[in-house]
């Protein structure tokens, strides 16, 4: 009976590791994923893993108001992390067999 609760656990353990292969080939997917947003003369671009690749403000935008600069900014900057980070939750999630896993995202 022991043994057989042995060969259980080897085969959790496989299943940890075949996870653990799948999380990191997500992890590179993100990497290499690009997210943009063009928006009112702001463009933005982000990592699949969530890293500021660019950020480009038009010069007649410079033109206005700081708050409305501010405010164009963080629109387009706030859109695309979010983009970025619902594929992310997507892939993660369906890995995870849609099964809540705290601390995901």
């Amino acid at each position: 009976m022991v043994f057989g609760k042995l060969g259980e656990l080897g085969d959790v353990f496989k299943l940890a590791k075949k996870l653990q292969e799948q999380v990191k080939e997500i992890k590179s997917e993100l990497e290499i994923a690009r997210f943009e947003r063009e928006y009112g003369g702001v463009r933005c671009v982000v990592s699949g893993d969530l890293d500021l690749k660019e950020l480009r403000i038009d010069p007649e935008l410079l033109k206005k108001s700081p708050t409305e600069v501010e405010k164009q900014v963080g629109l387009v900057v706030q859109d695309v992390y979010q983009n970025a980070k619902q594929e992310a939750f997507s892939k993660f999630k369906r890995l995870a067999g849609g099964l809540p896993i705290p601390g995901l995202f």
